[in-house]
């Protein structure tokens, strides 16, 4: 798999400005979960862009930036039960800075973004704050608006879905 990325070069001529082959992320703690990180800014992109960005500190985007990646959830049925160490999650907070802080003693997550995301293969579900849950399978999307949710993957076979993560301010 590759990603390119195209813009402008100084005299405005359209052109390929970065291709890249991206790498899938894995905390060996939680090894049902593979994040391909394919672009991201943590701010508006000015037009016209060479496709540099700024560099990314936190995985959830300030208000005004973006997450653009790949989220891999294996089945639970397929998946070892595993004693998380503080090791494992130190591992994953130098991995994935900020991302479990987000989640409360029931696992749900509650982020200042909006989410958008298309299920390319598999089946995942998405678990609401309230129990109501959404089973989402290959060719479904889904928009989440900041509520606490968590996802879980009730299938056979890995899912796969292509995500952008955009941050917004929460009153």
């Amino acid at each position: 798999m590759k990603i390119v990325i195209t813009g402008e070069t100084s005299t405005g001529e359209s052109a390929i400005v970065r291709e890249d082959v991206p790498t899938e992320l894995v905390a060996s703690g939680f090894p049902q979960f593979g994040n391909t990180p394919l672009d991201a800014s943590d701010g508006p992109i000015p037009l016209p862009n060479d496709g540099s960005r700024q560099r990314e500190k936190w995985f959830f985007p300030p208000a005004g930036g973006y997450r653009f990646f790949l989220l891999r959830i294996d089945p639970e049925s397929t998946t070892p039960t595993a004693v998380v160490t503080p090791e494992h999650w130190d591992e994953a907070e130098q991995i994935f800075p900020g991302l479990f802080s987000n989640y409360d003693e029931n696992g749900l997550e509650r982020t200042d973004t909006v989410d958008f995301g298309y299920v390319a293969s598999g089946q995942v579900t998405m678990v609401l704050g309230n129990g109501t849950e959404a089973v989402l399978e290959t060719g479904d999307a889904f928009v989440q608006n900041g509520a606490r949710h968590r996802w879980y993957n009730p299938g056979t076979t890995p899912a796969l879905l292509a995500v952008v993560i955009t941050g917004q301010p929460r009153s």
